[in-house]
């Protein structure tokens, strides 16, 4: 199960909750949503990060080895 499937279940409660009249329940429901979605984009965000991260490594080690194999390094 992923995230939107448990948001998407949560706010099913949270209707229901809120034709019941159950204000607090539907309050503690509303919370719970947005901390997951929060957390969601926050483990997002750094999972791009890391990825970025990644592929300048890459890209930098492949520039290192190309220069390397056509002497531009030997030469500076």
């Amino acid at each position: 199960m992923d995230i939107r499937e448990l948001v998407e279940r949560l706010e099913k409660i949270e209707k229901h909750c809120q034709k019941n009249k159950d204000k607090d329940t539907e309050s503690m429901v509303g919370v719970l949503i947005d901390d997951l979605i929060e957390q969601d984009m926050e483990a997002e965000k750094e999972f791009r990060n890391e990825v970025r991260k990644f592929i300048d490594k890459t890209i930098e080690e492949q520039v290192v080895e190309r220069a390397m194999y056509s002497g531009s390094i030997a030469q500076a």
